[in-house]
């Protein structure tokens, strides 16, 4: 796996959805090369390095550091650790910086934990297994072909394989710390829908986000409705009231559903659990810490 590095502050992970359930077998997705009993050990170290009091504690430990932080002291970042430092060696410790830690005057240094960037992992993985999977099937072709270099087809292919396995059990160990650690529901069928957000630069940002499948199906049959009542409404009033529309108002029943349309109840309830959907995909869990910090 291909660990990062957390950027200078960690954000407030304090909010976020996370949970630490048995782990269900059955949510590893059947492949016959991969060893499920393998996966569900690493599964299981990574939820517990996320909910381990190593961790708890860095996170109050890095937020009393930099609160010192002021007249009396400044920081400087090294490689993955932060360091706090008196001001009054601040001259000394600019000239030594980049020198041996053994060098460094701090009061207090942390360490922070390797974190690995899940959405990230999963699409270099996609491209890794089926550059994998090819060169292992191309090899397996070379041994059914070529009799006289047989032996050395086989080794290269044997150890292709053994990454091709690991390649597929990191997919799983991967997607299955992510449901777990967000307590995602798999049993509800779900759609990938792209909602443009406005940033602060005044520019929109498209985010996907797994949707009920029901939900999009309610959004459909509204959006159908909708466009019926549209063009009853519209019929309604180019053959009667083209020509008389201070008449308009005395039509109660056709002022009704000119007034029901526009307030558009039903799709402002969709909306609404829509957005608490999205607010809580949101708060989910994206990283894996691979090493706990230290302090």
């Amino acid at each position: 796996m291909t660990d990062i590095i957390p950027v200078f502050s960690e954000p407030d992970y304090s909010t976020l959805e996370g949970g630490f359930d048995e782990i269900n077998e059955d949510l590893i997705n059947y492949h016959p090369i991969i060893d499920n009993d393998k996966i569900i050990k690493k599964v299981r170290e990574y939820m517990e390095n996320y909910n381990s009091e190593q961790y708890k504690q860095y996170k109050i430990e890095l937020n009393n550091l930099y609160q010192k932080l002021g007249k009396r002291f400044y920081t400087i970042q090294k490689k993955n650790t932060v360091y706090l430092i008196k001001n009054v060696n601040k001259d000394d410790n600019i000239k030594i910086a980049d020198t041996q830690e053994k060098n460094l005057k701090y009061v207090k240094k942390i360490t922070h934990p390797l974190l690995l960037h899940i959405p990230t992992r999963q699409n270099e993985l996609k491209d890794l297994i089926a550059t994998k999977k090819n060169i292992v099937d191309n090899l397996f072709n070379e041994i059914k072909l070529d009799v006289v270099n047989r032996n050395e087809n086989i080794k290269d292919f044997d150890k292709h394989k053994a990454e091709y396995t690991d390649l597929l059990e990191e997919k799983e160990i991967i997607n299955l710390y992510y449901l777990i650690i967000n307590k995602i529901n798999t049993e509800d069928e779900t759609v990938d829908v792209i909602y443009q957000e406005k940033q602060e630069d005044g520019n929109l940002e498209g985010k996907v986000y797994k949707i009920n499948q029901n939900i999009i199906t309610d959004i459909n049959k509204i959006q159908g409705d909708r466009l019926e009542k549209y063009n009853i409404i519209m019929d309604e009033l180019l053959s009667k009231y083209v020509d008389k529309p201070n008449e308009l108002k005395e039509d109660t029943e056709l002022m009704d559903n000119i007034t029901t349309y526009l307030k558009n109840e039903d799709m402002k309830l969709i909306n609404k659990e829509t957005v608490q959907i999205r607010k809580k995909q949101d708060k989910y869990i994206d990283f894996i810490i691979t090493k706990l910090p230290e302090y």
